[in-house]
């Protein structure tokens, strides 16, 4: 930890100690040996912008083109090559840390759904995480961590995998498991060459498993919450409960917001609601159209909380709209009584609040008789074309998933280390069990009520078709509009 710690001292006050400057190239080179490079836009080796030679010492700063990016690195006499880096004059600066001569890259996508200040702001997380797998992984593999919000690099997108899981995309891909049927149909990746499911929750593991074999390495989960400022909200546990307390608030404001907007975001909001009604065990019916109408009339009944002067920004596509943060703020602000969100959206609450250490209270959203959490996951997929089971670069990416699945990593990014000291913690559900265990965690006064959920929780299903969706989506958000006709879907 220290060691690591010192390093991205170092790194910090030599990449960010000067005037900033976004999208710049960045190489810090730890080699004795001098390492020669060479930087383009589009696939390598096409459109060759420069050349140079890296020596100890850094930063090595280049800028793309006023009106283009750098999009590949090839660096060393092995013919190590970064891709995809997608560096523009508008977005993060990006950092790649040499060890030595590099025999080998390892492309790595990161998810980037994140919470940052100002939003997309991953510069520091992405050098830290190059930083620290330069400290503790193979020092033979220049590691290429891309973290953007290019709509081409949008893992909810099928039309992006030929491009992101090609024989030369990325060797590494982080993807919500929710689109685990619609990578596998295009056989874009394979299963894992390793795995420890005893280091990962119940959840997580169900999540990245499927036909007897896991496809991935599990990171991040999520589920929804109910914030408020009232204690009495960690005792409710039925839907009747809910409706209940939100009725008994005050209606200066709204009693509740959040998005309830979207097509996976409707599909998520009725397994959650079928979840609850039925039990984890019955699931396989909400697959069924038309849909439950008790689950339809609790998703309606709740949202109609968000009512207030004549509008629901709740089912309207207000919020859905917005960007990231953005109903948090309003209800860190004073504009509603509780609000609807991941629990990283705590970082947008406190990020917001006038005063941090006011208590924060959450519970699962309840839609039924039951509380049955449902997570999503977010887990490490490895290309099938480009990282083949055996390879070098199959050990390269096992030797990244073991570094970034450590308690030390987990910690940096959870509690927004890679910000300023100032920012709220992002409090992301880690997957591994033993972040949890860290004194740090266990004694914070919101993972402490996050972790019955995470312990005891399901995944949403890792089956749901391209056609389940659409399928399902048509069917909740027609009888969605049966009981409210303006609900935005």
């Amino acid at each position: 930890m220290l060691r690591f710690a010192a390093a991205a001292a170092g790194l910090a006050a030599m990449v960010f100690g000067g005037p900033a400057h976004a999208g710049d190239l960045k190489i810090v080179s730890w080699s004795v040996e001098q390492v020669d490079c060479s930087y383009g836009s589009g696939d390598f080796p096409n459109n060759q912008i420069g050349s140079m030679t890296i020596s100890y010492g850094a930063p090595w700063t280049y800028s793309p083109p006023a009106d283009g990016s750098i999009d590949w690195l090839a660096c060393g006499t092995h013919g190590a090559v970064a891709r995809h880096m997608n560096i523009t004059p508008d977005g993060n600066d990006h950092t790649i840390v040499l060890t030595s001569n590099p025999e080998r890259a390892l492309n790595v996508l990161l998810y980037p759904y994140l919470p940052s200040d100002p939003n997309g702001n991953f510069a520091w997380m992405q050098a830290l995480v190059a930083t620290d797998y330069a400290t503790y992984g193979d020092p033979s593999v220049m590691l290429n961590v891309v973290i953007t919000d290019d709509e081409d690099y949008d893992i909810y997108t099928a039309g992006n995998y030929p491009a992101l899981y090609g024989e030369t995309g990325f060797d590494v891909v982080e993807a919500d498991m929710i689109m685990l049927p619609q990578i596998r149909a295009g056989d874009y990746i394979r299963p894992l060459s390793a795995f420890d499911a005893d280091a990962f929750w119940p959840a997580a593991v169900e999540a990245v498993s499927s036909d007897g074999q896991v496809w991935a390495q599990p990171h991040w989960m999520c589920t929804d919450y109910l914030f408020g400022r009232d204690p009495a909200i960690q005792s409710i546990t039925t839907f009747a409960e809910l409706q209940s307390y939100l009725a008994g608030l005050p209606d200066t404001t709204p009693a509740m917001i959040g998005n309830f907007n979207g097509h996976w975001r409707l599909v998520g909001l009725y397994f959650d609601a079928y979840a609850d009604l039925y039990g984890y065990e019955s699931l396989s019916g909400a697959f069924q159209m038309p849909p439950d109408p008790t689950a339809i009339s609790n998703i309606a009944a709740l949202t109609q909380f968000c009512d207030f002067d004549g509008e629901n920004k709740c089912t309207d596509d207000y919020y859905h709209d917005r960007a990231d943060g953005s109903i948090a703020a309003v209800f860190a602000q004073g504009g509603a009584q509780s609000y609807v969100g991941f629990s990283e959206q705590s970082f947008y609450i406190l990020l917001n609040e006038a005063d941090r250490t006011a208590p924060l209270y959450a519970t699962p959203v309840s839609y039924g008789t039951q509380q049955t959490p449902l997570l999503y996951v977010d887990a490490f997929t490895v290309n099938a074309a480009s990282c083949p089971a055996g390879s070098a670069c199959d050990a390269d990416a096992n030797s990244f998933l073991d570094r970034i699945d450590t308690v030390q990593d987990y910690l940096m990014i959870a509690y927004s280390w890679d910000l300023t000291w100032n920012a709220p913690p992002r409090r992301l559900l880690v997957a591994t069990i033993d972040f949890w265990n860290e004194p740090l965690v266990a004694n914070d006064p919101l993972y402490s009520q996050f972790l019955s959920q995470v312990e005891g929780a399901h995944a949403f299903p890792n089956t749901i078709t391209a056609a389940d969706q659409q399928s399902i989506y048509d069917g909740v958000c027609s009888a969605l509009k049966a009981l409210q006709p303006d609900y935005a879907c």
